[in-house]
């Protein structure tokens, strides 16, 4: 991520459910860390042509609405490498 990357808002909001349910991080704490992550990403917004293509997606590849919103926000950013933390373009 010190290189750089975009991050879905779908991201965002998984981090935030995990970070608030599963860590049990304060709010302020949770604010904290998004910042952090808005200030060295690029993040993709879900607009209604990422919903259409993640419905696509998870129709054609059988995966979970909220995975496809995921990968439709990569394939919408133009990039080329989906992984556990943001992608990235070369």
């Amino acid at each position: 991520m010190d290189r750089g990357g975009t991050i879905s808002v779908q991201v965002l909001n998984e981090l935030t459910n995990v970070a608030r349910r599963k860590m049990r991080m304060s709010w302020p704490e949770i604010h904290e860390f998004l910042s952090m992550l808005r200030d060295i990403l690029t993040v993709q917004p879900i607009t209604i042509d990422t919903h259409e293509t993640g419905l696509a997606i998870a129709v054609r590849y059988h995966l979970s609405t909220y995975d496809a919103m995921i990968a439709a926000s990569a394939l919408h950013a133009g990039c080329d490498t989906l992984g556990q933390r943001a992608c990235s373009m070369t």
